[in-house]
């Protein structure tokens, strides 16, 4: 999720090249959390930019968290500051941008080596 169209074809194409799915793309936080509602199965992986239009990242997550619990969101911003936000928001890593595709990999087969979340108790 980034608005940065030409990201997406990057990130894409070396996540799957490295044996990672991509199974979907948005431009802004509202496509991001109508995609993850639309998936039948839901994305085991978000990779969040938080600057985008009509919905910020941080509010992204939260509803993207909200829909699929067991989601894990990688954050990822050139704003330093916005790692607290991101966190309070569900994000289990931060990557300051700009940063490699080799530490976006290692980051994100951390996460996926993470048992996965379990939903809080309520909800």
């Amino acid at each position: 999720m980034d608005d940065e169209t030409f990201l997406h074809e990057i990130y894409s194409d070396f996540l799957n090249l490295h044996g990672h799915k991509v199974v979907g793309i948005a431009l802004n936080g509202e496509e991001a959390v109508a995609l993850v509602r639309s998936l039948p199965s839901k994305p085991e992986v978000v990779i969040m930019d938080q600057r985008m239009p009509v919905k910020t990242g941080v509010e992204a997550t939260k509803e993207i968290l909200a829909i699929a619990p067991g989601t894990r969101v990688v954050f990822s911003s050139a704003d330093i500051h916005s790692r607290r936000a991101a966190t309070a928001a569900g994000a289990v890593a931060f990557v300051q941008k700009p940063f490699t595709l080799e530490e976006l990999l290692r980051v994100l087969e951390g996460v996926l080596a993470m048992p996965p979340a379990e939903p809080a108790e309520g909800k």
